[in-house]
């Protein structure tokens, strides 16, 4: 890093390696009310290694009057998986692991993927046990090893501006060239490969009310997915590739930051507007594998977060959302929820630590989470029902070390996550640290 009375300059590098050997991916289909059938897909090992470098250099300066702090960058980002995975024999085209009528990479604990692991929610025997040891049983009809490289170049700008001592504006851009290079499988290269270029704008102010107690706020954000191409199911070679748009979000959000009473009472209260376009969704004249991009998903609602500070040594955050969002388009789940969504969310945690005395160090604490009911699946036929869970605290923190004993889910409810897997019953921790 470098810098003078103006600019500074910073240059960072960042690698990451993930590497996971026999990993076990299981994905459940709900049938109904009461069974689930399990389907596995194992790999052999699975690794991602990433590389990050980011220059940026930042100015703060004026220009007139008139204050900018400015940050101008490029990023460069790269990802290279190295998959080895085995396939199996999947049956016939009707099976429920379609498209793979012939060779899959799904199987189950049996190694029948025609979906006879099915388990029965009300049974009161233990269900049959998915370990490495049963995949390594099942028969293969092949071993695949895939090698995928992804890049993505960006250039961006962003400034600060100030109007005046109580209103700041911001402007930014962002460039991004994203590229998938074509998948080589067992030392073969496919096809597949492809590039998409994006730009997205962001924009906001903030306006000080009460200069350091009350604020407005109010930003326009515009994120971007990239959509890989699909094979055109009307050719009948296999060679025709149809591309499509990066899916689009928009969003605007507005609100009011409140910092009072020195630092006693912290609040944001938001409401925000979110619009999701260029979604893939089935063509409607039937033909398999055919997508149109006009999907569209309309998504608002309002969040309140407040941090408390009574009196010295006793902390409260409590937090409400409210999240309303449905499919609008002419897809067939036009008028429906999205998935894994729930329409309430809130969280209540209050401790208390004693700064003097005696019991000096001594603290306790606790709270709750509530999660509405959420879909679990895009049709809106299943959903994991909504539940609430209390934790609870002790503690003894001095300046050299600290003892703690936590319970979570006290009340030891019964409850499933956004995805439809059980959690954890009552949970206690201790827990004993050492300072230095």
């Amino acid at each position: 890093m470098s810098s003078n009375d103006r600019w500074t300059s910073r240059t960072s590098y960042q690698r990451g390696e993930a590497n996971e050997n026999e990993a076990i991916f299981l994905v459940l289909n709900y049938l109904n009310n009461n069974s689930v059938s399990r389907s596995i897909r194992p790999f052999d090992s699975y690794k991602i290694t990433t590389d990050n470098i980011q220059q940026n250099f930042i100015g703060d300066f004026k220009i007139g009057k008139l204050r900018n702090r400015l940050v101008v960058g490029i990023d460069y980002f790269q990802q290279t998986s190295k998959n080895q995975y085995p396939m199996f024999k999947v049956g016939s085209s009707s099976s429920v692991f379609a498209p793979y009528p012939l060779n899959g990479v799904f199987t189950d604990s049996y190694g029948t993927p025609e979906g006879n692991d099915i388990v029965m929610l009300d049974d009161s025997s233990p269900w049959t046990s998915i370990s490495r040891d049963v995949i390594k049983r099942l028969p293969r009809s092949g071993t695949m090893y895939d090698v995928n490289k992804v890049t993505t170049f960006s250039v961006y700008a962003s400034d600060v501006l100030n109007i005046t001592d109580h209103l700041l504006v911001m402007a930014s851009l962002r460039m991004d060239n994203y590229k998938n290079n074509n998948i080589i499988t067992n030392g073969v290269e496919g096809k597949g490969k492809y590039t998409q270029t994006q730009f997205a704008p962001k924009f906001g102010l903030v306006y000080e009310i009460i200069k350091n107690e009350i604020s407005f706020f109010a930003n326009y954000v515009n994120g971007f997915k990239n959509v890989a191409p699909t094979r055109d199911p009307r050719d009948k070679s296999g060679n025709t590739f149809i591309e499509y748009k990066p899916e689009q979000g928009n969003q605007f959000e507005a609100g009011f930051k409140v910092d009072l009473f020195g630092k006693k009472l912290l609040t944001t209260v938001s409401y925000y507007n979110m619009k999701i376009k260029n979604r893939l969704i089935a063509d409607p004249s039937g033909i398999s594998g055919l997508y149109l991009q006009d999907g569209n998903i309309k998504n608002q609602g309002f969040e309140i977060d407040v941090v408390a500070n009574p009196v010295k040594g006793w902390n409260i955050i409590a937090g409400y959302g409210y999240n309303d969002n449905k499919f609008d388009d002419r897809s067939r789940d036009a008028g429906k929820r999205s998935a894994w969504t729930p329409k309430h969310v809130a969280n209540f945690w209050t401790s208390y630590k004693i700064l003097d005395g005696t019991y000096e160090g001594l603290g306790f604490g606790a709270g709750f989470n509530f999660v509405d009911k959420t879909y679990i699946n895009i049709t809106n036929h299943f959903l994991a029902p909504s539940y609430t869970t209390v934790g609870a605290t002790i503690f003894y923190d001095k300046k050299k070390y600290r003892i703690g004993l936590k319970m979570n889910n006290a009340l030891n409810q019964t409850y499933w996550n956004f995805y439809g897997q059980p959690q954890k019953p009552r949970e206690i921790l201790a827990n004993f640290a050492f300072k230095f």
